[in-house]
């Protein structure tokens, strides 16, 4: 569907073009009718061949068409003639026209586009839809003032059609705002239908309206001001507009002053932020600038400005038109810069949605541009359908959108299964909605079972292993056919019974499938309690097989509170066998583990024995607590006895015990992850008490482990958490939640899945076709290879080189094609290359290739190597490493006290030659004596004053009289612990002293 020609979106619509604006409907239903040229004879064959596929079929490609425009360009740059030069911009301004109905362009190609439409006929109209069509793509200043000149040089259009529009957006531009201002200024000055006095008064007024705004180049318009005033002081006078200069220049500076530095700050950041992401390089993201920089303007400018629309100025609410309409501006900025930014997107909704100034067809026309830069967020869809809805768009519109937006746009498709099933949900709760205003009648009726089965269709073609997500449309569909009110009871059960036979029929041997018709049959009363024990338990038995004892369990309570005595004792005895089976079934993990616990005594108790021998042979070596020779032979006859004992009673060696206890290890996690629920797509700020309550009425509920990442100041959740229980009915209940939809998004629940180990992993499961996207629960790199195990048995590593040599070498051999990019092997803090290096390759095909053949790998470069796609590329660690470096330059650790804050020349006692070095680390218990503390360091300091002065009388240096002092003193406490006590009296004579 080819967007809407109304230019509103980025703010470049005028209050009479927002009245004529075409209402949603006509939007909608607009066609775009687009000519393709015939092949000229003067276009290359490459380039035919380039361009065809993509001007004759519904292809959404953007590298294809980024590709084609390039190869175009190229030839057009290399043509030999005008005519050869022509057709080639022909060419291009259709694959141009093409391009930007799927996908909004850049300012540098509506530049090409531009300058390839006005060579061609009827130049005049076909320019100036191209600059519509770029004014409602981005914001660009530049466009906006060519489009300016255009109007008022080819289209005999005075530029003031476009002033009110152009000075409420791209005059609002913090940077480059001054330009367009300065322009109507140029185009007012020299407007001769303008008497001289009204010329000069036209002209201050947009000084003034300027300088009420914080833009960045108001001094120069200040500058521009005061040369003007004085060059035209005739004509100006003592007049509003003056006064008005004056107060704004005054407002300059006391109100916009500090808020200009730091949105000057701002700018800086961002410049920083955007050189980092060119060169690859840590440091601030654009994205996380924006946002605090648009908090910022929405926050502490917006509400400063007043309002500077001489028209508006009797307008209650003009001040809040000003600060709007700089806040949007600010917004146009950010998804400009970084259009894939699904937050920037969702805000600017956010703040259009909650501002009393936007229209509909504004916010109707921001919901479309963000489907097309963010295409693949599930939320950019919902909200597009919604606001359709909110607006009154007609069911045919949306089933348009539905048809010619989502369904045909599958090369490639826009999302992945999760997505496009929240968006199809969404489209079917529109539909159902649209049925509640006609009362549920047979056209109503009629159309949302043509949704419902749309979208179980489109979901079956492309996701064909999503068999969870097509049975739960159809179970929002078997809900909606019974609210159908132009027919029978009978028949509603019909069809409600014919699809929940078509979603058992898809998962027939999960127990979820079979509980969930049981409590719809309870809910929603279709079917008696014979028919339940027919038609649910009885058929669920035969074909459930993932989690049989929970349905079996479910019948037990359903007949001990609707069945007969022999229909309860029919069912316990079924309910005992399957317990009795499971039982038995674990019974040979559950003797192992037993096992496993009672061997390793033995040889526990011989560690403990050795280790209480060291010990022993480590005191007597200190020669701390010497024993008598008597005692020690009878410890030594005693350890070796014990030993002697443990070795007998040890039927197994060391290795056996650990073996034993990996295996117990194992068998207890294969258990676990057997009641285990991983929950993905989660709210960043979901709890792990929302979780709770939300999974804590389930049976059998343990815990929820919430996955989060650390930081220095706070814990940040990952989206993820896993829900444990303690056996398989409350994890038959929770994958009940899949589908549930919590803060804003659609939880997916799944049993845990571990990772398995890759080197053995490979070996074992060669058949099985791996998912090499995740690792665990992690998204891996698709063309980057975790090498492991690059250290051979002798010791000698594995180079980058040779890393790369074997590589190549063994997939050769093995008849696959490897083209390796880049091999990086990380160093630790020493310089010495660690066990581990990644290895980047050309495709995802070649990944699989690898990992593939990691035997024939193992072959080349050693029985150690290990292979399995990468979490991270090499481009990434490269980062982090950066990064770490950055934050410790920027937090520096503080110097150790020890030699380093010692005065040069004085000796370390903690030196390798020092007497402290050698002798063994005893340390003396304190001893409390009565002695003042003022006292026991006078002889301390009576030493060091005589030696001193015999240093200084000899002609010493002061650093060899500071050395004597310190040896003086050192030696000073072993001379003060004989000292004699005092008494009384030689304290009193002391103070008499003194």
């Amino acid at each position: 569907m080819a967007p809407s020609s109304s230019a509103s979106s980025s703010g470049f619509s005028s209050s009479s073009e927002d009245d004529a604006a075409p209402s949603t409907a006509s939007a909608l239903d607009a066609v775009h009718v687009e000519v393709v040229p015939e092949p000229s004879p003067l276009i290359a064959a490459p380039c035919h061949a380039a361009t065809a596929p993509l001007l004759g079929a519904q292809t959404f490609a953007y590298d294809a068409f980024a590709a084609a425009v390039a190869l175009v360009s190229r030839f057009y740059d290399d043509a030999s003639s005008a005519a050869e030069a022509s057709a080639y911009a022909a060419l291009r301004a259709s694959l141009f026209s093409r391009f930007q109905r799927a996908f909004p362009l850049p300012a540098d190609s509506y530049a090409l586009w531009l300058a390839d439409v006005s060579a061609g006929d009827n130049a005049l109209a076909a320019t100036r839809q191209v600059f519509e069509l770029a004014l409602g793509d981005y914001l660009s200043v530049s466009l906006a003032l060519q489009f300016a000149r255009f109007l008022q040089e080819h289209a005999h259009e005075r530029a003031e059609t476009l002033e009110p529009a152009l000075l409420r957006s791209a005059g609002l531009h913090f940077t480059l705002g001054h330009d367009v201002w300065r322009f109507y200024r140029e185009q007012a000055a020299e407007d001769e239908a303008l008497a001289p006095r009204a010329k000069a008064a036209r002209v201050q007024s947009l000084f003034a309206r300027q300088l009420a705004l914080p833009l960045q180049q108001n001094d120069a318009a200040m500058s521009e001001f005061r040369a003007w005033s004085s060059y035209h002081a005739g004509d100006v006078g003592d007049s509003d507009a003056a006064g008005a200069v004056a107060a704004a220049a005054t407002r300059q500076t006391t109100v916009f002053g500090p808020l200009l530095k730091k949105m000057n700050q701002f700018e800086a950041r961002l410049e920083r932020a955007v050189a980092a992401a060119a060169a690859a390089s840590a440091g601030e993201t654009v994205e996380h600038v924006w946002l605090q920089y648009l908090n910022f303007v929405t926050y502490r400018v917006a509400p400063l400005l007043s309002d500077t629309d001489d028209a508006n100025n009797d307008d209650d609410d003009a001040g809040s038109s000003t600060g709007t309409d700089f806040v949007r501006t600010m917004f146009e900025r950010a998804v400009a810069m970084e259009c894939l930014s699904t937050t920037l997107w969702a805000k600017y909704a956010a703040f259009m949605r909650s501002s009393s100034r936007s229209s509909d067809a504004e916010t109707l026309a921001l919901c479309e541009r963000r489907v097309r830069n963010v295409s693949f967020d599930a939320n950019a869809w919902n909200a597009l359908l919604l606001e359709l809805e909110r607006q009154g768009a007609s069911i045919e519109q949306l089933h348009a959108v539905f048809e010619q937006r989502l369904a045909r746009h599958t090369e490639p498709l826009l999302m992945d299964q999760y997505h496009y099933l929240s968006v199809l949900t969404t489209y079917c709760d529109v539909h159902r909605r649209h049925a509640a205003k006609t009362q549920y009648d047979a056209r109503g009726m009629s159309r949302l079972d043509d949704a419902f089965r749309a979208c179980e269709a489109f979901l079956e073609t492309h996701f064909p292993a999503f068999a969870a997500g097509v049975t739960q449309v159809m179970e929002y569909h078997a809900k909606c056919c019974l609210l159908a009110a132009h027919e029978d009871t009978r028949t509603r059960v019909a069809k409600w019974t014919a699809l929940w036979d078509a979603i058992v029929e898809r998962r027939r041997g999960d127990a979820d499938v079979w509980m969930t018709l049981f409590h719809e049959s309870v809910r929603t009363g279709a079917k008696s309690a014979a028919e339940i024990r027919a038609t649910v338990f009885n058929r669920a038995v035969q074909h459930v097989t993932d989690f049989p004892a929970a349905v079996l369990e479910l019948w037990l309570v359903f007949e001990r509170e609707n069945g007969s005595l022999d229909d309860f004792l029919r069912v316990q005895q079924l309910h005992a066998d399957a317990m009795a089976r499971a039982a038995k079934a674990a019974e040979p993990q559950l003797s192992a583990a037993a096992a496993a616990a009672l061997e390793p005594a033995s040889g526990a108790a011989s560690r403990e024995a050795r280790k209480r021998k060291a010990a022993g042979d480590a005191k007597d070596a200190s020669g701390s607590h010497p024993q008598p020779r008597a005692r020690e032979a009878k410890r030594t006859k005693l350890s070796a006895r014990v030993e002697t004992m443990a070795t007998a009673e040890a039927p197994k060696p060391e290795e056996e015990n650990d073996a034993a206890a990996a295996e117990r290890k194992k068998s207890h996690e294969v258990l676990t992850n057997a009641h285990t629920l991983f929950v993905s797509n989660l709210s960043k700020d979901v709890t792990k008490d929302e979780l709770e309550a939300l999974f804590g009425g389930l049976p059998g509920f343990k815990e929820v482990r919430l996955v989060v990442k650390a930081r220095a100041s706070h814990v940040k959740s990952r989206g993820m958490a896993y829900i444990q229980f303690l056996d398989a009915r409350g994890v038959a209940a929770g994958l009940e939640k899949n589908g549930l939809e919590l803060k804003g998004k659609m939880l997916s629940v799944e049993r845990s899945k571990p990772p398995t180990a890759t080197a053995a992993g490979n070996a074992a499961g060669a058949h099985a076709a791996p998912d090499l996207s995740r690792d665990g629960s992690w998204k891996t790199d698709p063309v980057t290879i975790y090498v492991g195990g690059l250290v051979r048995k002798d010791g000698e590593p594995i180079g980058e080189d040779a890393l790369q040599l074997g590589l190549q070498q063994a997939l050769q051999a093995a008849g696959e094609l490897v083209v390796v990019q880049r091999v990086s092997i990380l160093k630790d803090r020493r310089g010495k290359p660690k066990d581990y290096g990644l290895v980047e390759v050309a495709s995802a095909a070649q990944t699989a290739a690898c990992v593939a053949h990691v035997a024939d790998v193992q072959q080349v470069l050693g029985e150690q190597v290990s292979l399995k796609p990468s979490r991270f590329s090499i481009d990434q660690i490269l980062r982090q490493q950066q990064n770490q470096q950055h934050q410790k330059a920027k937090h520096p650790q503080p110097a150790a006290t020890g030699e380093s804050s010692k005065p040069p020349g004085v000796a370390s006692s903690r030196g390798p030659h020092s007497a402290a070095s050698t002798a063994p680390t005893t340390q003396r218990k304190p001893t409390l004596g009565l002695m003042p503390r003022a006292l026991r360091r006078k002889p301390a300091l009576s030493a060091a004053g005589v030696v001193a002065p015999r240093a200084s009388a000899l002609g010493t240096s002061a650093q060899e009289q500071a050395a004597a002092g310190a040896a003086a003193a050192s030696s000073a406490p072993s001379d003060a612990g004989t000292m004699k006590s005092k008494t009384n009296d030689d304290f009193r004579k002391l103070l008499m002293k003194q």
